[in-house]
């Protein structure tokens, strides 16, 4: 059940909460974030033994109320099926008698009785429909009434009075279970969050995995550093030439990034790898790239050891904005340049300017 698994990530972050990992561990000892924040969030999981043993027993093999958690359940499940064997008993009795079973209508090579609103009937020719019982219904054709024979009239009446208490007695049990769950209603919505919140970690960790990605150098100074790139979506079509690239944008003077090339030379791909790269930061995503500069790119070392944080690098950037489509306009009289133009015009509108300080 869901609290069940509820029951079980409770007793997980337990054991990971008091997990002391060596000093020298990746992310740092047991002080770090890294071993830190996983506790954090389970530690929010509060399951309620007595509501789990109660909702556990309260259902069947079936995932219906149990019988032997709400005994008058079970009672009158039990009356219901031995007065509805009584009364196919006694209509089989009646379909072996001369006297029903020469007015049954068989033109349709159907059933020899059927329901009608919860009611046995039988098809019987209409004109002599009244002599066997009370119609229900008739055929379309008008030649066949489906009548409920008298004699079954009165234990069919005690059968649907007790599926009547049958389903009031459960609606006692469902209202009886419903308020348990909301005398804790609070404790679960924060257990169901904080477990939403860990298997989304868990998703982020097994993505990054599936892309073979690194933990990048985080700030706030419009940064990005990345060698040997690839997109992700690419990786994630198992595609065998995925073709990497070394991005540095936001470093120095290197303000900004032109991409130049022949049509389907990657010029799209690597802009949408660098957006791609952006949010994934965000998210805490790891990022498709090699952990160490390419060749050629020693000063990045070198510029980041001076910071105490060599190696990749991509910034928190808010908002991302991208400039897709075209806004060609007759009507408007955009052209495609012009359009493009107004989006770009948007987008500095809308950007925060970061200066090499991170300041705005």
């Amino acid at each position: 059940s869901s609290l069940r698994a509820l029951e079980r990530l409770e007793r997980w972050g337990d054991g990971l909460a008091s997990y002391k990992p060596p000093d020298d561990a990746p992310g740092g000892g047991i002080e770090s974030e890294t071993y830190r924040e996983l506790p954090r969030l389970a530690s929010f999981i509060e399951v309620d033994p007595d509501l789990l043993e109660l909702l556990e027993d309260a259902f069947d093999d079936d995932g219906r109320l149990s019988g032997d958690a709400f005994p008058e359940v079970g009672r009158l499940r039990s009356k219901v099926r031995t007065l509805k064997r009584d009364v196919l008993a006694r209509l089989e009795t009646l379909l072996a008698a001369p006297s029903l079973s020469s007015k049954l209508s068989l033109e349709s090579g159907g059933p020899m009785y059927s329901e009608v609103n919860g009611r046995i009937v039988v098809p019987v020719d209409s004109s002599k429909g009244n002599s066997v019982g009370i119609v229900h219904d008739v055929s379309r054709s008008g030649k066949t009434s489906y009548a409920e024979p008298t004699e079954l009239v009165a234990p069919t009446n005690e059968m649907r009075g007790a599926e009547a208490e049958l389903r009031a007695e459960e609606a006692r049990a469902w209202r009886t279970l419903t308020e348990r769950v909301l005398e804790r209603r609070d404790d679960i919505e924060r257990s169901v969050m904080a477990a939403a919140q860990i298997d989304l970690v868990n998703a982020r960790v097994r993505l990054g995995e599936r892309l073979d990605g690194i933990i990048p150098t985080v700030k706030d100074e419009g940064v990005i550093e990345l060698s040997q790139a690839r997109h992700p979506v690419l990786l994630l079509r198992d595609l065998d030439d995925v073709v990497p690239n070394d991005l540095s944008l936001g470093s120095g003077d290197n303000r900004g990034l032109v991409l130049t090339g022949p049509n389907s030379g990657g010029k799209t791909v690597m802009m949408k790898l660098l957006g791609l790269a952006a949010l994934m930061a965000r998210d805490g995503i790891p990022i498709p790239a090699n952990s160490a500069p390419s060749s050629g790119r020693d000063d990045w070392a070198e510029e980041e050891e001076e910071d105490g944080a060599a190696g990749p690098r991509v910034d928190f950037f808010s908002p991302i904005l991208a400039d897709i489509g075209d806004l060609q306009s007759v009507d408007g009289d955009l052209s495609t340049f012009s359009g493009h133009m107004l989006v770009c015009k948007e987008v500095l509108d809308r950007t925060t300017k970061i200066r090499g300080d991170g300041s705005s």
